[in-house]
């Protein structure tokens, strides 16, 4: 409750403000767009320490943002000049100025084509959430123009129905950890509620576009038990495995973005953190990705597990 109390009453001026300031977007303007990563790739993953062989499927993220009032954004560099969006849609595009309130919805998949019986689809993420933009310098007098305060309360789950909280549902995952059934801990359902507070800061260091974000996650309400394996009984958390995000990416050229983000939990250690790489670079107008994963939370319902993961194919967004 102290986390949540602090919170509120950090923010309680931007938010008042919030009320009072954000306005409905003027006629013409942009209302709908993306939010994280938007990517398809062809994701090849392995679990270490335990299931060692490879599978493949193909990953699919879906991430987007809806204006409810204020000034629609989308990070400095990864948008048009406010120039260019008038000339090619025949309208003006407000700067960075005023709070924004805005939904946002990030859905992932997996699609196992050919790799598993009747090529299922698996839902791997849901993540609907209110979030509450503050333009850092206008309204704290900090930063540049572009740099942001983002205060958010989340929903995120994998929309899964297997429970494995009983004495018959631990048996059964214990087997199947035995006996190395990837498939079945795919089924297992996985929720968390969660209060977001997100820094973004966007500048140019030696003539490059450089982006860094760092969001805090306060977990207040989390079904994530694991009650099999090595850490049954160990009283594992999602929080011990995610309290820190950092993300950080540079654009070296035109057309190429690099990326690395960083997640930490409550419980430091090399089992308990994970990176992710990516490169973009486009291509005759086509942003080709690569994108590696290393460490735990590579999936939502066995999020303890250490996953090593790569993946190609197609970025049509960035965070």
């Amino acid at each position: 409750m102290l986390p949540l109390l602090a919170t509120a009453l950090l923010f309680m001026h931007p938010a008042a403000a919030a009320f009072e300031h954000c306005q409905a977007p003027t006629p013409g303007t942009e209302r709908l767009g993306p939010h994280e990563d938007n990517f398809i790739v062809w994701n090849e993953t392995r679990d270490l320490g335990w299931r060692e062989d490879r599978e493949g499927a193909l990953r699919g993220r879906l991430s987007v943002k809806y204006t409810i009032c204020g000034t629609h954004y989308s990070r400095a560099f990864n948008r048009p000049k406010p120039d260019q969006a008038a000339a090619a849609k025949g309208r003006t595009t407000a700067g960075n100025d005023t709070l924004e309130l805005f939904f946002a919805y990030t859905g992932e998949f997996d699609f196992y084509w050919g790799e598993r019986p009747s090529d299922p689809v698996i839902n791997r993420l849901n993540n609907p959430g209110l979030h509450l933009r503050v333009p850092l310098r206008r309204y704290l007098g900090l930063a540049g123009r572009d740099d942001n305060l983002v205060v958010s309360v989340e929903h995120r789950s994998n929309g899964q129905t297997t429970e494995v909280s009983g004495a018959d549902e631990t048996l059964r995952a214990n087997r199947a950890y035995e006996q190395r059934n990837r498939a079945f801990f795919d089924s297992i359902s996985r929720g968390s509620n969660f209060v977001g507070l997100s820094v973004e800061l966007s500048d140019t260091v030696r003539a490059l576009p450089v982006e860094v974000a760092t969001k805090v996650f306060l977990h207040f309400d989390e079904d994530a038990d694991v009650t099999w394996g090595p850490l049954a009984g160990r009283r594992r958390h999602l929080s011990d495995y995610e309290r820190l995000r950092v993300q950080a990416s540079v654009s070296p050229a035109p057309g190429m973005w690099l990326d690395a983000e960083l997640r930490v939990g409550d419980r430091l250690g090399r089992s308990t953190t994970a990176v992710t790489l990516g490169a973009e670079y486009t291509v005759w107008g086509l942003p080709l990705y690569l994108r590696w994963h290393r460490g735990p939370v590579g999936t939502l319902s066995n999020y303890s597990q250490r996953q090593d993961a790569i993946g190609f194919g197609l970025r049509f967004a960035r965070y």
